[in-house]
C-alpha cells in the first residue's frame, strides 16, 4: 500500500469524525495550552475492543503495528477486563474516533453497542449486525437472501417443540425427507457453540470425528 495514497484516503474517510466530534469526546486531546483547537493535526484514535485472546493474537498485532507505522493513528486496546466488568460504566471506557469490535464467545456485545450509541465512533465493522453470528441458521438465511454461495445444508429445527424425522445410514442422513450424503459436518445453531462433528461414509472409514477450535 502506498503510504501517501493510504493517508489521503484516511484523511478523507475520517475528516468528518475528527473535525466534528462532540467536545466531551476530545476532552484531554486536541487542545493546546492557549486554548487553540489542534484537532486537525492530532492523530486519529483507533479503539480496539474485543477479548484479550483476540486483541493479543499475532494477526491483530501485525495489523495494529502496521497502522501505527503510518504515524496517523493512536491505538487504544481494551479487552474483557473492562468491557465485561459491569461495575465500569461504558461512559468511562476509553474515547476513540473509530472503533474495531467484534463478537466472540462469552463477549457481551450489547455493552459495546451501548458504547457506540453514546460516543458515536466510526465503526470499522458494524457492531449492531454482529448478533447474526450468534445463530448459524439466521446467518445462512441472510447469505441465501443476497445470493451469496454457501455449502448445501439442511436444518434439524426442533424449536418450539417441533419434531424432526431423522434417518441415518452408513452413507447418508435424511432430515424430514431431505437427504444429504456423507461426509457431512454437523454444527449447532448457536454460533458460540463449537461442538462440531464430521460424519464419514462407510467407504471413507465411517464413524465421526469432533473438530477442535
Amino acid at each position: 500500500v502506498d503510504p501517501d495514497s493510504y493517508r489521503a484516503n484516511m484523511e478523507k474517510k475520517f475528516s468528518f469524525s475528527l473535525q466534528h466530534r462532540p467536545s466531551s469526546s476530545v476532552q484531554g486531546r486536541g487542545e493546546d495550552k492557549g486554548g487553540g483547537d489542534t484537532n486537525s493535526s492530532r492523530k486519529c484514535v483507533l479503539g480496539v475492543c474485543a477479548k484479550r485472546k483476540k486483541t493479543s493474537s499475532d494477526a491483530m498485532k501485525q495489523i495494529l503495528d502496521r497502522l501505527r507505522a503510518y504515524g496517523e493513528f493512536e491505538v487504544v486496546v481494551w479487552g474483557e477486563e473492562i468491557a465485561m466488568d459491569e461495575s465500569i460504566d461504558v461512559k468511562d471506557w476509553p474515547i476513540c474516533d473509530c472503533l474495531i469490535a467484534f463478537s466472540s464467545s462469552g463477549f457481551n456485545l450489547s455493552r459495546v453497542q451501548e458504547y457506540v450509541k453514546l460516543r458515536k465512533p466510526y465503526c470499522i465493522n458494524d457492531v449492531f449486525t454482529q448478533n447474526i453470528f450468534e445463530n448459524r441458521m439466521q446467518l445462512y438465511e441472510i447469505l441465501e437472501k443476497y445470493g451469496i454461495p454457501t455449502f448445501r445444508h439442511i436444518y434439524a429445527d426442533r424449536r418450539n417443540g417441533r419434531e424432526v424425522e431423522v434417518k441415518e445410514t452408513d452413507d447418508y442422513i435424511m432430515l424430514d425427507g431431505k437427504k444429504m450424503k456423507k461426509p457431512i459436518v454437523e454444527k449447532p445453531f448457536a454460533g458460540d457453540d463449537h461442538n462440531i462433528y464430521i460424519y464419514y461414509s462407510k467407504d471413507k472409514g465411517g464413524g465421526c470425528r469432533k473438530l477442535f477450535q
